[in-house]
């Protein structure tokens, strides 16, 4: 028997549909602490209440929903400072991602990501206001699984 092509993996349903009510949320189509009624957003993507039903789930694990059993789910209140430090969060633990990703790159793809982190938006790119141990740059902060560092295409 000859062997057979690997199936490509696409996002389950459940996780396509997180994808689009998250950017709902995030694009103010839902508003803070409005109600969201599974079997509307059902008819609206064309997919089953379950689908939906695991979706929620997903966004409720994310923090962007409360859901109350067999009740409603509500979009969540976050305040400024809320976002401010889920936002701080995410950017640190991306951070970590890179770093600890770029330990098994090689030179071209290191180079890839040094670019993409040089083109994040100021606000974004920590390292250049919090320079650790006397090294500089984001460049310092990924080694290659070379075990050596590699500078960004503007280095």
């Amino acid at each position: 028997m000859k062997s057979l092509p690997t199936p490509i993996r696409a996002d389950s349903l459940s996780r396509q549909v997180f994808g689009i009510l998250k950017e709902a949320v995030f694009d103010g189509k839902f508003q803070q602490g409005e109600l969201i009624a599974e079997i509307k957003i059902a008819k609206w993507l064309n997919v089953s209440q379950a689908t939906v039903r695991e979706a929620l789930v997903l966004l409720e694990q994310n923090g962007l929903v409360i859901r109350q059993k067999n009740r409603k789910t509500q979009v969540n209140r976050l305040t400024t400072e809320e976002v401010r430090d889920r936002v701080s969060m995410r950017i640190a633990l991306e951070a970590l991602a890179a770093v600890n990703a770029s330990e098994v790159m090689n030179g071209e793809e290191l180079e890839k990501l040094c670019g993409i982190a040089e083109q994040m938006p100021p606000s974004v790119r920590w390292w250049e206001t919090n320079r650790h141990a006397g090294r500089s740059g984001v460049s310092s902060l990924l080694v290659g699984k070379d075990g050596k560092s590699h500078p960004g295409p503007n280095a």
